[in-house]
């Protein structure tokens, strides 16, 4: 028995500790403002475990049957091995290869403010920035519309930000409609020939995978993408939540 408590009292100091780490990234992803309710997340997950260890100690488990508990189990080792996969899927498409130069960049967007772009916006626009000085015929198509905490369509701001670093305006199309990743690429699309054109998706490297799993999806026969990176302390955040996309796209089959 000596040798038992201790560990047990290690197993729930642990768990403790995740909890509050969890609850707290919650928190600090709900600060940020970024326009999701993922956040909700983590401080379920942190509220799930402390549930879980309170069960523990009550003993509440022996009461269900051998066969649930095991199944119980399976489920979350199968569960934990899907996430495990689509991560690794989403991250071996964080440096998408560019082969030749494309007609389109279609620049997904992202949550703005009144005087300026959020950072992860800011990167995406950056990298098609790059793009484009080196590509003089390349045009962009800068897509999003207006969230309900927005002050003015994604597209707008985009376009904005892309002629104050000397884009000239004939290069950029807006469109101003798309609430969410799979409209940007429909309603982009209905701009273009997504049959013959040669088009590149550009977006954070966390949302690559599932935006070219989306836009070959609508029909894109010459299709990659560009990978802008986004802050460290928020990638964990989007690394789950596009395992969470993912999931729900293939459900509903739009991948």
């Amino acid at each position: 028995m000596s040798h038992h408590k201790p560990a047990s009292v290690s197993y729930a100091a642990l768990i403790h500790v995740l909890s509050a780490l969890s609850f707290a990234y919650g928190i600090f992803i709900m600060a940020a403002g970024s326009g999701s309710f993922f956040f909700l997340f983590w401080i379920a997950l942190a509220l799930f475990a402390e549930g879980f260890l309170f069960c523990m100690r009550k003993k509440f488990f022996t009461h269900i049957p051998v066969w649930i508990r095991k199944a119980c189990v399976c489920v979350f080792c199968l569960m934990l091995g899907l996430f495990l996969f689509l991560e690794v899927r989403i991250i071996s498409d964080f440096h998408p290869a560019i082969h030749e130069q494309q007609d389109y960049l279609i620049v997904l967007g992202a949550q703005v403010y009144k005087d300026r772009v959020s950072t992860i916006l800011k990167h995406r626009l950056d990298a098609a920035y790059d793009y484009l000085i080196e590509n003089p015929d390349t045009k962009a198509i800068v897509s999003g519309g207006q969230g309900f905490n927005e002050p003015y369509p994604e597209a707008e701001g985009m376009a904005a930000y892309l002629m104050d670093r000397g884009i000239a305006q004939d290069r950029i199309i807006k469109e101003d409609k798309a609430d969410n990743t799979v409209q940007n690429i429909e309603y982009s699309f209905r701009l273009i020939d997504p049959e013959n054109d040669h088009i590149c998706i550009v977006t954070n490297q966390f949302h690559v995978h599932r935006a070219l799993l989306l836009a070959k999806k609508a029909g894109a026969k010459h299709l990659s993408g560009i990978g802008a990176p986004s802050d460290p302390l928020y990638l964990l955040n989007n690394l789950v939540r596009e395992s969470a996309a993912l999931i729900k796209d293939w459900l509903i089959q739009r991948i």
